[in-house]
């Protein structure tokens, strides 16, 4: 045999691990030599549930990047916007539309928190 065929369980686990522990300095990398946001982002905001962990999600539609991926206890506005409002003034990032299904507390996240408007996805309508 002249190609690789199988890897153990133990060094699979040993490549998760390690790339866990590149991932931080690979975002800031990242993150450090993007350049400087030239126009207002559209934002895309929602929720989703692995088992009974709730995450928040936070994505700039034009590059698909996840601004913020965390796990929260609830989605209120206030946690929302708690987590959302660091991530996006440390990026520089100002904010043109929010689209997002219609929770209340992302809709007040798109109008007060970011101070744009607010728009319906379409995915939650079909």
């Amino acid at each position: 045999m002249d190609t690789h065929v199988g890897v153990s369980p133990g060094a699979l686990r040993t490549q998760l691990r390690q790339r866990e522990e590149w991932l931080p300095a690979f975002q800031q990398s990242c993150e450090t030599s993007a350049p400087s946001p030239t126009q207002k982002a559209i934002l895309a905001a929602d929720e989703t549930f692995f088992g009974e962990m709730l995450i928040l999600i936070l994505m700039d539609l034009s590059s698909g990047y996840l601004l913020l991926e965390t796990p929260q206890n609830n989605r209120s506005f206030d946690t929302w916007f708690a987590q959302a409002a660091p991530r996006l003034e440390a990026r520089g990032i100002p904010v043109g539309h929010a689209i997002r299904d219609r929770a209340k507390a992302l809709i007040k996240l798109a109008v007060v928190g970011f101070g744009c408007a607010s728009g319906a996805d379409t995915f939650h309508e079909q």
